[in-house]
């Protein structure tokens, strides 16, 4: 009965073919959402694994509310000199992070237009192995008015090293030079709208007033010391108004913050598969049901040649199992296909 039923299958192919695309079509629409959420969340996790793969211990400040009412997250300064004098600590830096976009008016500020926002601007970190960018041409900026920027952003604008170009800070417009290219790991930035990165203290001048101000502090340990007892050390120096955590929990800490996006798009892009599943499943059985019934002289040849209710049943069981199999392994392929595509569009 297997034979018969896989040369049927092979004898009524064309038949079958709705069956086919309507496995195929659920089963890729399936496959696609469950790639998709499962490949977004591993690349973000990936992201700030590498980031800060080297961090043993991170200060972050407490929201608090000030005498306004406006809530405000600032460390104190000099918080990092004072670390960087703890047993254990091997290397100390704060990360800075701004807003600017890429103008030729040597009046504009960051805050003149909200709608037309470029790269994010970081502090060139000068610790290799807490920085998570590495130059791939030029050099790392040193001055005022140096920058270096990612591949990316650098192809879309046809900058290279050696360019000129505007870009808005929060004082005023300012031309800087482009002194070096940067890569995210495998990725050309760290930012999706592109990183711009350029050396203390002038980066203060293109994202705030010029003082210096750390949204966090990064802390690598020395060989032997543990990520706990560096945190337990670093909590007798560090005022109440900060939170210290190891190395691990700041990383998980940074993953959540992709949680929400991913906690929505997983029921939409499950229930939009639910419901090609639904709709397919009508449109395989009534399919299946037609071509079988096309073929009753073909079964009621069978039984006149002596095969029983039972053997008919499971030739038509093993023909739906070859033709679901197909089906599934060619929308295996579709989702597949078009979970590269829907990466490649996001």
């Amino acid at each position: 009965m297997w034979s018969i039923a896989f040369k049927q299958v092979r004898a009524n192919l064309a038949r079958f073919v709705a069956t086919l695309i309507a496995i195929a079509v659920g089963v890729s629409f399936l496959t696609a959402g469950s790639m998709l959420t499962t490949s977004i969340e591993r690349s973000l996790g990936g992201e700030v694994d590498e980031q800060y793969a080297d961090v043993s211990a991170a200060i972050t400040s407490k929201v608090v509310e000030d005498d306004a009412g406006f809530s405000r997250s600032e460390l104190p300064s000099g918080l990092a000199e004072d670390i960087a004098d703890v047993d254990g600590v091997r290397a100390v830096a704060g990360e800075a992070m701004g807003i600017t976009r890429f103008t030729d008016d040597t009046t504009a500020t960051t805050g003149d237009s909200p709608f037309d926002i470029g790269p994010i601007v970081r502090n060139w970190i000068a610790d290799e192995a807490l920085n998570p960018l590495t130059i791939v041409r030029g050099r790392a900026p040193k001055a005022e008015r140096e920058i270096a920027i990612d591949a990316k952003t650098a192809d879309e604008e046809g900058l290279d090293v050696g360019s000129s170009v505007g870009i808005a800070t929060a004082t005023g417009g300012a031309k800087v030079k482009v002194v070096g290219i940067t890569r995210f790991g495998s990725s050309d930035s760290a930012d999706q709208s592109g990183t711009i990165t350029a050396a203390e203290p002038w980066v203060f001048s293109v994202i705030g007033d010029g003082e210096p101000a750390y949204s966090t502090i990064l802390v690598a340990a020395t060989t032997g010391t543990t990520e706990r007892a560096l945190v337990d050390s670093l909590k007798r120096v560090a005022p109440d108004t900060v939170r210290v955590q190891t190395g691990s929990a700041f990383r998980d800490t940074q993953k959540e913050a992709f949680s929400t996006f991913l906690d929505v798009l997983r029921p939409v892009l499950q229930g939009f598969s639910g419901l090609a599943i639904f709709v397919c499943a009508f449109v395989i059985y009534n399919t299946f049901a037609v071509v079988v019934t096309q073929r009753i002289r073909e079964v009621a040849l069978m039984r006149a040649i002596a095969a029983t209710p039972r053997q008919i049943r499971r030739s038509l069981q093993a023909e739906g199992l070859v033709i679901g199999l197909i089906g599934s392994l060619a929308g295996l392929a579709a989702g597949a296909g078009l979970t590269v595509l829907l990466s490649w569009i996001l």
